[in-house]
């Protein structure tokens, strides 16, 4: 079987440019120094998400270099999730369209009316 060059370059570019944009949105990174040694077959690595990292499953990577090879790898699956008052808006707007959007026209009259209470001349 012969390879295609073309699609493995295609592959290799778009994973380029996917680490790229979302490096500049701050959804991609690298800790060299991120991993801490417990024994020698026991490590642990804090992650640090920006808040705006969309709800959902994520898999984090972790490689063990020794000389420049790679000695071991792991991959951990975890989710990120709205809790609180975010989870109840978002469950809100998803679950009772109408009522959200009733309750968002109040709230701007509301407050529209109290700004102008509040800086009447």
């Amino acid at each position: 079987m012969i390879p295609n060059i073309a699609g493995f370059m295609k592959t290799l570019v778009f994973g380029r440019e996917l680490i790229r944009l979302m490096s500049e949105q701050g959804l991609f990174g690298v800790q060299e120094n991120g991993v801490r040694f417990h024994s020698d077959t026991f490590y642990s690595a804090q992650l640090t998400l920006p808040s705006s990292a969309p709800p959902g499953p994520y898999i984090a990577q972790t490689y063990v270099f020794q000389n420049g090879e790679i000695i071991a790898r792991k991959s951990e699956g975890f989710a990120v999730r709205k809790i609180a008052f975010e989870r109840f808006l978002a469950q809100s707007a998803t679950q009772y369209p109408l009522l959200y959007g009733i309750a968002c026209v109040v709230l701007a009259l509301f407050t529209g009316w109290l700004g102008g209470v509040l800086f009447r001349r």
